[in-house]
């Protein structure tokens, strides 16, 4: 079930309202275990630890004080949801007794009350199967980067000026220059450091897989490569602008004899003649496609000679529209690529630093549970992870908060358990505000939530989840804890906004509810 829920909507209530339908629905002997099967996952550890203490206080009050319709809404609601698909009638009082054998259950049992979030879901997943992937049994979670930043750097800069490193030492002294020349900071150590944090962005293994091959002198090929194409694109420009102006002054003609002076074709060429690398403009096209030529003040003879000058110039703009169609494209390009190429080579051997340390110190960061599981789950040629062999028998039901601000990895890395369950007809509850999506920086994408149930970028898992039947869409649009003018400020303003927008993707994302009160 994917739920749109408002800001102030219950969606706490609602999440909370699902746990306990799904441990206290089916068969009374099985309520010691089945909350064994479900498992909650937030975005942070206060939200996780807010939704235990929801669970067990709902869990106590119905087990203490019964279910009173007129003052208990959960458990009014729980009952009624119950209800609605059992085939005998649940009463009050059998309520409150599962509500008592649970809270014993959990309370006997706590560790296996799975409510985390989703980095500590996969730090349990990577500790249980460390020896199949690979890492040391006992290694270490490090959460602050910084330290192994640190520790890289100094190992990187321990190299340079070192028999065998004589590449790597050009490569920081070009980095180094580069910054200098781009008024960047001159603290090399400081600006690698800086540099490394990308390499534990979400994505980064990804990007890095293509540099793996690339030795220093690599780069170092490919920097003079560019430079030499670039120089030549250039030169070309240059030559024609000079070319243009030479032809010019050989009659004796100045800006003021020509049509339009700066804003013309003259202006033009000179620019282009000093280094300027701009396209030619509508008045330089036009004087040289049939157009004037001089300006109203130019003598006869003057302007006779300047016009028999005309073929060439034609010929001269041709070449230079040329280059600027075909070659200036590709002159950017590369120019983009320079500008960053020496940070891209340290990046390599920076990640390659960082796994060392990693090895050497038995310790994996907090960023590298999402990728190692990803690697597998996304193996085309392994369309059932073994990983989740084990966690599908465990785990049959999925609720999932604050789903607006999940990566599409950590997403990814979720659906194999989705999709068996809803599979094997077990509920899951997917809890989400487009609206209220803040975590871009951290790869949050909120565009999946708004696909949902559709999955995307996956080969062997996720169409289960997008079949007829297998999923359903609940609103909640009542806002209960907002004050009436301003919730109708927010659907005014929203509603004002979505009128500006382009397309139809982008209001359904952001305007997809005029949200109501309660009162």
């Amino acid at each position: 079930m994917v739920t749109k829920a408002a800001a102030g909507s219950g969606k706490t209530f609602a999440l909370v309202l699902e746990y306990l339908k799904l441990a206290l629905a089916g068969p009374r002997e099985g309520i010691g275990y089945r909350f064994r099967g479900i498992l909650a996952i937030t975005f942070t550890n206060k939200a996780a630890n807010e939704m235990k203490q929801r669970i067990m206080q709902e869990l106590d009050r119905m087990a203490t004080e019964g279910v009173d319709p007129d003052s208990h809404t959960m458990g009014a609601r729980l009952l009624e949801e119950l209800n609605s698909s059992a085939p005998t009638p649940m009463t009050p009082a059998e309520l409150q007794q599962r509500a008592a054998e649970l809270q014993n259950a959990i309370l006997h049992h706590y560790t296996d009350l799975s409510v985390m979030t989703i980095d500590s879901f996969m730090h349990r997943i990577v500790r249980t199967f460390a020896h199949d992937l690979g890492q040391p049994v006992s290694f270490e979670v490090m959460i602050d980067k910084q330290m192994m930043i640190d520790e890289a750097v100094e190992q990187l800069m321990s190299l340079v000026g070192t028999e065998g490193n004589e590449e790597l030492t050009r490569l920081l002294q070009a980095y180094a220059d580069s910054n200098m020349e781009d008024d960047h900071t001159y603290d090399v150590k400081g600006s690698v450091a800086s540099l490394a944090k990308q390499l534990f962005e979400e994505d980064a293994w990804r990007r890095l897989e293509g540099l793996a091959a690339l030795t220093p002198g690599d780069f170092h090929k490919i920097h003079s490569r560019y430079i030499d194409a670039n120089r030549k694109v250039e030169q070309n420009l240059r030559t024609a602008g000079k070319k243009v102006m030479g032809l010019l002054a050989n009659v004796g003609a100045t800006v003021d004899d020509c049509y339009q002076k700066n804003s013309g074709y003259f202006g033009f060429f000179s620019r282009l003649a000093s280094g300027e690398m701009k396209p030619p403009g509508a008045n330089t096209v036009k004087s040289l496609t049939g157009g004037s030529l001089t300006s109203p003040n130019c003598d006869r003879a003057l302007a006779a000679s300047i016009e028999a000058l005309r073929p060439q110039m034609e010929e001269l703009l041709a070449n230079v529209q040329d280059c600027f169609e075909h070659d200036v494209v590709s002159y950017y390009s590369r120019r983009a690529i320079l500008d960053r190429l020496y940070a891209t080579a340290l990046l390599g051997r920076m990640s390659e630093l960082l796994k060392d340390y990693s090895h050497d110190n038995e310790v994996l960061h907090l960023s590298e549970f999402n990728r190692m599981i990803n690697s597998i789950v996304e193996d085309e040629d392994n369309p059932a992870p073994f990983i989740f062999e084990r966690l599908g028998n465990r785990y049959r039901h999925f609720l999932i908060d604050e789903f607006q601000d999940t990566s599409t990895m950590q997403w990814h890395n979720l659906v194999p358990l989705v999709e068996n369950g809803v599979a094997q007809g077990r509920e899951s509850l997917v809890v989400g505000d487009a609206k209220q999506a803040i975590y871009r920086f951290r790869q949050g994408d909120v565009a999946q939530f708004v696909r949902l149930p559709r999955v995307e970028g996956m080969v062997n898992h996720g169409l289960t989840l997008g079949l007829p039947g297998n999923s359903r869409q609940c609103l909640l649009d009542t806002n209960y804890r907002t004050a009436r003018a301003v919730v109708g400020f927010n659907n005014s303003s929203r509603g004002w906004c979505a009128t500006g927008m382009r397309t139809t993707r982008w209001r359904r994302r952001y305007i997809w509810v005029a949200v109501r009160t309660a009162s």
